[in-house]
This record gives C-alpha cells, structure tokens and sequence, in this order.
C-alpha cells in the first residue's frame, strides 16, 4: 500500500481511537462532508502561510520524497539542450509550489504519530489545526498550481522526446504519479486530521 494512502487512514483511525470516542455516525457524517469539500473543489479564500512549525515534526519519508525531486529536477536542469532551458521553466512553478506543502501539508501529516502514541501537547494539536485550516483554504489554488506544473511537464516530455531523453521522460511520469497521489491523498488527508481534531477540542 502506497505510503501516503496509509497516511490518510492512519489520520482517521488515529483520531477515532483516542480516550473520547466519538459517535460513530457522527464521524463518518465528519468524513463524508471532508471528502465532498476535497472532491468539489470548494473556494476557501486566501490566508497567510504558516512561518513557524518549529513544535511539528515533519515525517522523513515525505521530506526524502520531495528531496529526490528536486535532485533529479536540478540534475536535468544542469544538462544541455531545449530539455534543460524547458526544466528551468517547470522548476521556478513548482519550487514555491513544494514550498507551500512543506509549511502547511507535510507538518500537519508529521502530527498523527505522536498524537496516536499519546506523546502529543494541546499546543500541539492547536497548532496542527492552524495549519491544516490554512492549508484547507490554500487548497483550491494548489490544485490549480498542479494543472500549471502538469501542463510544463507535458511541455518538456515533448522535447525530451524529441532529444531522446527517456531519463527525463521517466521523471515526467514519476513527478506527475507525485502530484495525483497528493490529490487523491496526501491533501485530503491533510484536511481530515485538522477537521476531527477540531471536532474532538
């Protein structure tokens, strides 16, 4: 099972099995209304990021993810030729893209295993509400900002095709496998946890 499908269940089950248990019912009816939001793509309006989740841990596993993109990424951009100039392109859309996902996505996943293990402060908590709010109304732009790096993507597989760069056109379809499980996943989830923990307060 992918990694950040286990997140999203792992943030359901985390949040159900504390000391108050809430009515079943009441839960899922919470779940449904969270995906329906996720899946309609509601406007939320904008905020200001979140500057310090010093009391957050983010999960090394997604940081590593994110680090071997941008790796590969710059290693293409250092190359030759059109695919280079063109990987520059889709650097500059998705580095303040990442950027807005490790402030505001990647430390609200990084809270579901000290809140699971009962090491987790009521700051802690608030916090990773915050943050999981200011993501949920940063989240109809993101999505946005997929479609734009998804877009320079097919822009560059064009030419990597036509250089004969299967490196770079292997990469296109692992960064845009990235994006979808983010959709499908990694987002909601991060919409979930802020919601039942706000739920449970």
């Amino acid at each position: 099972m992918n990694l950040t499908r286990k997140i999203l269940i792992f943030a359901i089950f985390a949040v159900l099995s504390t000391n108050t248990i809430l009515n079943n019912s009441t839960a899922f009816v919470v779940i449904n209304e969270v995906f329906a939001a996720t899946n309609n793509n509601m406007g939320f309006g904008a905020n200001t990021l979140v500057s310090n989740n010093t009391a957050l841990v983010k999960p090394p596993s997604l940081e590593e993810e994110h680090k071997e993109i941008h790796e590969k990424l710059e290693k293409i951009v250092s190359s030759s030729g059109d695919t280079a100039n063109m990987a520059k392109q889709v650097q500059s859309i998705m580095q303040p893209h990442f950027e807005k996902e490790e402030q505001l996505s990647i430390p609200v996943l990084g809270a579901l295993q000290p809140y699971v293990n009962g090491t987790s402060t009521e700051e802690t908590r608030n916090q990773v509400i915050k943050i999981s709010q200011q993501f949920k109304q940063e989240y109809p732009s993101m999505l946005e900002e997929h479609k734009q790096i998804v877009a320079a993507l097919d822009n560059l597989e064009n030419i990597a095709m036509k250089e004969n760069r299967q490196d770079v056109i292997s990469f296109i379809a692992e960064l845009k496998s990235h994006a979808m499980n983010e959709e499908q996943v990694t987002y909601p989830a991060t919409i979930v946890v802020g919601e039942l923990l706000e739920l449970k307060k």
